[in-house]
């Protein structure tokens, strides 16, 4: 992967909003035929583009490089999450002090209470489930349809 570095979240995010696109519908036709797979952060950055799980691992990769406490992958559902489309959603996440703040495909969000934080990550939707990951704990390669089981368990 290219070398990255990152002076602050800022400029993280100032970089994802110039680089990394969310995935058009183009680039979704070629994503199907890999099944929705969760890419890595070099695959992401090597494409220019992900869905928000893809995103959201390219910022936690990242912001673990800037020493800042509690970063995890913070996933949400609503809905029938796994069958319906459009029903969950993954950011990246950490704490200063108190505070809850996310990268959501690229754009900083906080600072939240943990109640701001499920509200921002959903997009107010009633949430059914959330679940925090570890930057080890992220499926890389796992498909989409194979993310339902995060409503139950992990990988």
């Amino acid at each position: 992967m290219e070398q990255l570095a990152f002076s602050d979240v800022t400029d993280l995010c100032q970089f994802m909003q110039q680089r990394l696109s969310y995935t058009n519908q183009q680039q979704r036709k070629q994503a199907a035929l890999n099944g929705f797979w969760w890419k890595t952060p070099a695959e992401t950055l090597r494409d220019g583009h992900g869905f928000c799980y893809d995103l959201a691992a390219f910022a936690l990769h990242h912001l673990q490089a800037l020493d800042l406490l509690e970063t995890k992958l913070l996933f949400v559902a609503w809905g029938d999450f796994g069958k319906a489309s459009n029903s969950g959603h993954f950011v990246s996440t950490f704490q200063q002090d108190q505070d809850y703040y996310c990268i959501d495909n690229g754009f900083l969000k906080g600072p939240l209470s943990l109640a701001g934080l499920l509200k921002t990550a959903s997009r107010n939707r009633a949430i059914t489930v959330y679940k925090w990951f570890l930057p080890n704990e992220i499926c890389y390669h796992l498909g989409y349809l194979g993310m339902n089981k995060f409503v139950k368990n992990t990988c």
